[in-house]
């Protein structure tokens, strides 16, 4: 029996799918190897902003059936670095079970890049960088998204 199963090849797959829940199953007189194949976990992130809020969305790939977790972390890119704390420039950190987080611009660093004048107003420069890690049913796929907001002072 040992010398008949080192022949059995499981096929390539597509980097993109996965092989789980291997077994061996009888069907009447003959063995039979059966395998669930799922794409890999996998999240896509994009940013949007409109003053004074901007969020991020979260489009997460995962076999059906079970919730999934979204941990966010979005650091102000423009802030002052702290000695002796790497952590100082996160302004927000937590868990939520949507694959959407709205946050106001208000605690960002600012940075003005076109002063007013006659017929125009101020611009002003704004940078997150945002990382996620979705976890579903023991699994998990990780993204992050950098984004540069421009917004103009009335």
């Amino acid at each position: 029996l040992d010398a008949s199963l080192t022949d059995i090849v499981v096929p390539s797959l597509s980097p993109d799918f996965a092989v789980g829940n291997i077994r061996l199953e009888r069907r009447g007189a003959h063995l039979a190897l059966y395998a669930n194949v799922y794409q890999k976990p996998r999240v896509e992130l994009s940013g949007w902003y409109d003053k004074p809020w901007y969020g991020f969305h979260a489009n997460a790939t995962f076999p059906p059936g079970m919730p999934i977790t979204y941990t966010w972390e979005i650091r102000d890119l423009l802030a002052a670095p702290v000695a002796g704390n790497p952590n100082a420039n996160i302004v927000f950190a937590g868990s939520t079970t949507m694959p959407d987080i709205t946050q106001h611009m208000g605690p960002l660093t600012r940075i003005r890049i076109r002063p007013p004048g006659w017929f125009n107003h101020s611009q002003w420069m704004r940078k997150v960088r945002v990382r996620l890690v979705a976890s579903s049913g023991g699994l998990n796929a990780a993204g992050s998204y950098d984004m540069t907001m421009i917004t103009k002072i009335w």
